[in-house]
């Protein structure tokens, strides 16, 4: 037994249905030319134009720009190269001022830290030798141990740990 295909049906087409599903078809021209009005209607335009455009890009690095741009300044404003060289310098030697002031600050800094350190270790110092001569002279009038102990143990357990942090600090 031969099975026989039966053919697809075609819908058919009603009169007033619009443009083919399929654009490109053998029947484009005749569409295209049947709605070239109202798209020029809603566009704006009959037909389509290809605009080719062109474009340049220059670039440069730096406060001044090539001597052509400054040439091309030069003819709208006469003075404009001259003005655009001293804008340069200025800012040139307004970086020049900065850098100096914060190399400046920086090392005022660094000394008013380092003066600020010293005045620390010798306070601590005179504290230190301030204390164990009272601990020494209250250990040897006869006075109560306790005392002396604590008057000579607080500075030596002070500079003890004053320099177990320097050592540590260093060592970083």
């Amino acid at each position: 037994m031969s099975k026989q295909k039966k053919p697809l049906k075609q819908p058919q087409k009603k009169q007033n249905e619009g443009p083919p599903a399929v654009v490109g078809g053998p029947s484009t021209n005749a569409v295209t030319q049947q709605y070239d009005p109202i798209l020029a209607a809603i566009v704006g335009v009959e037909k389509s134009v290809a605009i080719a455009k062109e474009s340049k890009v220059l670039s440069h690095s730096g406060p001044l720009p090539p001597p052509s741009m400054l040439e091309e300044y030069r003819k709208l404003i006469p003075d404009a190269p001259e003005r655009l060289l001293a804008l340069v310098e200025r800012e040139q030697s307004m970086r020049h001022e900065n850098e100096q002031y914060l190399i400046h600050s920086a090392t005022q800094d660094a000394i008013a830290g380092r003066r600020a350190h010293l005045r620390g270790d010798i306070i601590s110092c005179l504290i230190f030798l301030v204390c164990s001569a009272m601990g020494l002279a209250i250990l040897f009038s006869g006075y109560s141990q306790i005392i002396a102990a604590s008057l000579l143990g607080a500075p030596l357990l002070g500079a003890l740990a004053s320099f177990l942090l320097y050592r540590k600090d260093k060592g970083r």
